[in-house]
């Protein structure tokens, strides 16, 4: 991906490079102590914004969301939920947030006077800015019961309106709002692209604390400043030397601003939510704390274009690759390892079926294909899978199965997995999105059943023999002391399949490990069929949402590795067909059946211990970003009158990625 413009240019004098500021240092009771200002590092030339690769959001601590009453039912409720509802921030940092507030309103000011509103950053570069988040957080897999409230939070930081819009729909996507110049549509895919999600993930999170008194997504309630606070505020800030004119710096001033915005109180937190400030406090302080309409465009532009700059690095900066070899070979071994311990295929059986894989995705991802192509070929390379497995199972029937190696040959491609997250989405409520998805994974999945079924009984005929379209139980499977090798080499080689940051792949690895050793542990107790699944996805999801809890990173990646070690078990039926080839579809509705059954599972765990997804501890639950201020005293509000700008279009995306090089399981 790239952005359209011409390069930057760093002077020598340009010793500010990072984007976002730097480490937070939070003390055991949840203040946070900011580090040197001078971190916080955005650099500017003429009109163009430059940032660093690098960013840091701060030590993530979960004890800052915690109950203020910590009793019993308070922290089961914030365990099952999160978010900060009940949570109150320390006297000692609604102080500290007021100063940098001041400092940043001063400067901001400073800047304004000095250099006016910038030429770019306006509603067009705001869209792009806004679109381009969205699509990857979309691509690498965010949920969507989060992604609406994020994106919301992360506009509202972005332009200052609260009241920006989103209807999330599975190809397309809508945005609407008097800031953007109306309702705007884009498009978008779907796929689990990790590590596109974990980068622009940095980029909503410093869009979002504009709009917050933490560094990320949610509010902490706070009391409502006092006014000799707010007086006391003021005149320490009035008391820093101005700085003169011909020897200001556009750059400094401008990542000072953004820098105190982000790691204190927000500046648009402050201006849309109700402060209590009376006549005679304004008066006092002769206006200080009210807002121009002039430094909130500014404000807003800068925070553009410094967003704009890191998707020009992120764009620019290369992923944690694996070479091409090592995605075929953990093709090959995640495919063999579920014909194996998942299907109880032979030895025979699972080079076989690695093979078939190996071969399936290979066609998948040739660069001459569409979409539409792709998946006509896909529905063939299933009848060929089926073929193939027939002719074997038929020609060595004593060394052979053919529902090993047919189910696991089709691995990739199968749909499964898209009704297991449609499921889950729409009991997020999210109807749209989840039952269009749900709808397309079903009949996709029947109709690679019923080429795999047409290729059996064409095997049966070229054999001559009787033709039949039966699913078998395999009996000629390996030891199962195998398994405590081949598990955890199937592991790591489905993780890598979905791309994700090398750090990441073994907390994925040991989702992996959990979901089927509990699986299998409930097998060999008697707990056979839903309830087996049903449970072994709770607990992945459950133990993804505990660590994303107290880290407070997302926990797609750990919940998609855990579940996918489940969905193979969901594709084991007895049988296709009744006598002579007469279609019962029974295939079809155990493979659904059982789908449902997992997501049920992973909503329910993920309930049990809602996860920090994307950064924000609002629980699932929990479809709006909660205010934090219900509780306490509504003063005057701050009228917010925004002046009609005329758009300029000076930042133009290039067309959306390829995303086929993505485990799309949709």
């Amino acid at each position: 991906m790239t952005v359209e413009h011409p390069e930057p240019q760093q002077s020598d004098d340009d010793e500010y490079g990072t984007f976002a500021v730097t480490s937070v240092a939070i003390s055991k009771d949840g203040s946070m102590n900011g580090t040197n200002d001078d971190d916080d590092d955005m650099s500017i030339h003429g009109d163009s914004v430059r940032s660093d690769a690098s960013s840091s959001f701060g030590r993530y601590n979960w004890r800052l969301f915690l109950p203020e009453t910590k009793n019993f039912t308070n922290l089961c409720r914030w365990f099952v939920v999160g978010g900060a509802s009940k949570a109150k921030l320390p006297d000692e940092d609604v102080l500290a947030n007021l100063k940098s507030l001041a400092q940043c309103i001063k400067i901001l000011r400073e800047y304004t006077e000095i250099f006016g509103i910038p030429e770019e950053g306006g509603p067009k570069d705001q869209q792009f800015v806004l679109r381009e988040v969205f699509r990857d957080l979309y691509l690498g897999g965010a949920p969507v019961w989060a992604l609406e409230s994020v994106m919301q939070k992360a506009a509202e930081g972005l332009t200052g309106d609260p009241n920006v819009n989103w209807f999330l729909m599975p190809r397309r996507a809508y945005m609407s709002g008097v800031s953007l110049g109306g309702t705007h549509m884009f498009k978008c895919e779907r796929g689990f692209a990790m590590q596109r999600m974990d980068r622009m993930e940095k980029v909503a999170t410093r869009l979002a604390s504009f709009a917050s008194n933490t560094k990320g997504f949610n509010n902490v309630p706070a009391r409502l400043p006092r006014s000799n606070e707010l007086l006391r505020a003021q005149q320490r800030a009035s008391m820093s030397d101005l700085v003169p004119p011909e020897r200001a710096n556009k750059k400094k001033l401008a990542r000072q601003v953004l820098g105190l915005a982000s790691k204190a109180e927000g500046l648009f937190f402050f201006i849309n939510k109700e402060r209590d400030i009376n006549a005679e406090t304004r008066r006092n302080e002769d206006d200080f704390w009210i807002v121009s309409e002039k430094e909130k465009e500014v404000f807003s532009r800068l925070a553009c274009l410094e967003a704009m700059a890191k998707i020009d690095i992120l764009d620019k900066k290369p992923m944690d690759n694996y070479k091409n070899w090592i995605v075929a070979v953990c093709r090959i071994f995640a495919s063999a390892g579920a014909a194996g311990f998942w299907f109880g295929g032979s030895w025979h059986d699972m080079w076989i079926a690695g093979f078939l894989a190996f071969v399936v995705a290979s066609i998948g991802v040739l660069p001459v294909l569409t979409n539409s192509e792709r998946i006509l070929i896909e529905t063939v390379a299933s009848f060929l899978v089926g073929l193939t497995a027939g002719l074997v199972s038929l020609q060595w029937p004593n060394d052979t199965c053919y529902t090993a190696i047919a189910l696991a040959g089709v691995l990739d491609i199968l749909q499964g997995f898209r009704v297991v997250y449609a499921v889950i989405e729409i009991m997020s409520r999210n109807a749209v999105c989840g039952g269009a998805n749900l709808l397309e994974g079903m009949l996709f999945t029947g109709l690679i059943a019923y080429f795999l079924q047409f290729g059996q009984y064409v095997a049966n005929s070229i054999m001559e023999v009787e033709a039949s379209t039966t699913f078998s139980t395999c009996t000629n499977g390996i030891n199962e002391y195998w398994f405590l090798l081949l598990v955890p080499l199937a592991a790591v080689s489905w993780s890598i399949l979905f791309t994700p940051k090398y750090k990441s792949l073994g907390g994925m690895i040991f989702h992996g490990l959990l979901g089927f050793g509990f699986n299998f542990g409930l097998t060999k107790a008697g707990v056979q069929g839903d309830v087996n699944s049903f449970a072994s996805a709770a607990i992945v999801t459950f133990s993804a949402g505990m660590i994303s809890r107290f880290t407070g990173r997302q926990a797609v990646g750990n919940s998609v590795a855990g579940l996918y070690v489940l969905l193979p078990g969901a594709y084991l039926v007895q049988s296709m067909s009744i006598g002579s080839g007469s279609v019962d579809g029974s295939f079809f509705v155990d493979i659904i059946k059982k789908s449902i059954v997992i997501g049920m599972g992973s909503w329910s765990g993920t309930i049990l211990c809602s996860p920090a997804l994307l950064g924000t501890t609002v629980g699932i639950l929990h479809q709006q970003v909660s205010s934090p201020l219900n509780t306490l005293t509504r003063g005057a509000s701050i009228a917010m009158k925004r002046k009609g700008k005329k758009p300029r279009h000076t930042r133009v995306r290039s067309e959306m990625s390829d995303v086929n090089n993505t485990l799309l399981y949709f």
